[in-house]
């Protein structure tokens, strides 16, 4: 039986930790030399030590300063300021603004660290298959509290009475002990359907998949809200752990609908699985009938994405319809999570499946030869 798996996607924002979050407060005290600043909000869940903030616009109209803005490398974060490598050129009264894009917090994410007794060391490029993460580290005490990954997602795209697979890529860097992440999915503030705990990982080489099934209760009636927790867990331990990957799928309509997911039950033509690396950055016509760069992002940043072909020569022609079941609900609005065994690329792409090209090889149409084409989109 092949490897590769299809599911119909329920959104997850920066599901893979690409992106960082926009982040701004105001200044609580006037600026006028030195390597502090005082803010009025929590930053440690948003920047780290040495990236960069924007200070300003100032609104200091007794100097030439007023309208003026800087940027400035972080040293440190604290919970009511912020230190800076070299001192500010120009002054700046409190109220005045601190932003920048961190990239502790994920966008699309909530993150809940410094509060908890556990550090998060953000978005992390690992250097191996084009992958970003979100990485913690810390010596977690038995009986601490643990930080946690939350995104809240609309129950309109949760379908009720429906099975659900919620996984993730993880992988743990330990020194001592035997550290967990929690995973759980939400209906409301009081009932969950899918909860669990990953193993132990030991290889820091290698992301391995965790995941979880479970069925959506039948009075989930789709107004309410749907939360996806990730949860450093309470064991004591010592090291790191990355996750990546992120997904949330089921497969109705399939003959696999009560496994959460659909397993190809054929395998495509030898040496027919070709992939490329494709960006979303695209010229678009503008109002005023300029073009421009438009960047799907939404970051500002640079992002690859992923695009797979291959054929299937003579295969059931059930295998066929159970992937025009996914294609249907493709089209009628839905993306589709695609896993793979594909070496160098990632082993979760969220997009848009193709079918092309069907052949019927027999009368009775019971074999079909037809292209693939899977798209990645996020």
């Amino acid at each position: 039986m092949s490897y590769w798996q299809l599911g119909i996607a329920c959104p997850i924002k920066n599901n893979s930790f690409k992106f960082g979050a926009y982040k701004s407060a105001q200044l609580s005290g006037a600026y006028t030399s030195g390597l502090t600043i005082d803010v009025n909000d929590d930053l440690r869940n948003d920047f780290a030590a040495g990236e960069y903030i924007v200070v300003g616009p100032s609104t200091n109209t007794t100097t030439t300063n007023v309208g003026k803005s800087e940027s400035a490398k972080l040293a440190t974060v604290g919970t009511a300021h912020v230190t800076i490598t070299s001192s500010l050129t120009y002054d700046y009264l409190s109220t005045d603004a601190i932003s920048g894009l961190g990239r502790r917090s994920p966008s699309g994410w909530t993150v809940d660290n410094y509060t908890k007794n556990c550090t998060a060391l953000g978005i992390n490029h690992d250097g191996k298959n084009d992958r970003s993460a979100f990485k913690w580290s810390k010596t977690y005490l038995a009986g601490d509290l643990y930080g946690d990954v939350k995104q809240t997602i609309t129950a309109g795209n949760i379908l009720s009475n429906t099975v659900y697979r919620f996984g993730m890529y993880c992988k743990f860097n330990i020194t001592g002990g035997t550290p967990t992440l929690d995973t759980t999915v939400k209906e409301d503030s009081d009932s969950s359907f899918m909860t669990g705990t990953t193993a132990k990982n030991t290889d820091v080489s290698t992301y391995t998949l965790y995941s979880r099934v479970g069925t959506t209760s039948s009075s989930l009636d789709g107004a309410g809200l749907v939360d996806v927790y990730i949860t450093a867990g309470t064991a004591a331990c010592s090291g790191t752990a990355w996750i990546d990957q992120v997904f949330l799928e089921h497969a109705t309509g399939t003959d696999d609908s009560s496994a959460g997911f659909y397993t190809f039950t054929e395998y495509p033509e030898q040496n027919s699985v070709t992939w490329a690396r494709v960006t979303p950055l695209a010229k678009v016509i503008m109002r005023n009938f300029e073009r421009k760069i438009y960047d799907a992002s939404g970051s500002g940043g640079k992002q690859y994405l992923y695009s797979i072909r291959c054929k299937f020569d003579n295969v059931s022609s059930t295998f066929h319809n159970n992937l025009k079941e996914l294609e249907n609900s493709m089209l009628e609005g839905s993306l589709l999570v695609f896993h793979h065994d594909i070496p160098n690329i990632p082993p979760v792409l969220t997009g848009v499946m193709g079918l092309s090209g069907e052949k019927w090889n027999m009368w009775d149409k019971t074999k079909v030869s037809f292209d693939f084409n899977f798209e990645e989109v996020q």
